[in-house]
């Protein structure tokens, strides 16, 4: 599906999904409240310690794809393998 931003039907598109968005992130925070209450301490480090790891691993992909993308270094036979 092309999205055309230029015809009324792209428009509409475009603020249902942002609106969906909205409301999905909402109903997250809301919950994540309530789940705080019923989670222990360790439980929580836990996760934030997951979180931590997702995030230092999104973060080395985007260094390594940038740095790809700036010398040119295309695929996994440059890396040597």
């Amino acid at each position: 599906m092309v999205l055309r931003l230029g015809s009324p039907d792209g428009v509409a598109v475009l603020l249902v999904a942002i609106a969906g968005l909205t409301a999905v992130c909402a109903a997250i925070l809301l919950a994540a409240v309530r789940l705080e209450r019923w989670l222990s301490p360790a439980v929580m480090g836990i996760l934030m310690r997951l979180q931590r790891l997702l995030l230092g691993a999104i973060a080395v992909q985007m260094m390594v794809s940038g740095i790809r993308g700036a010398f040119g270094i295309t695929g996994p036979a440059a890396m040597g393998g």
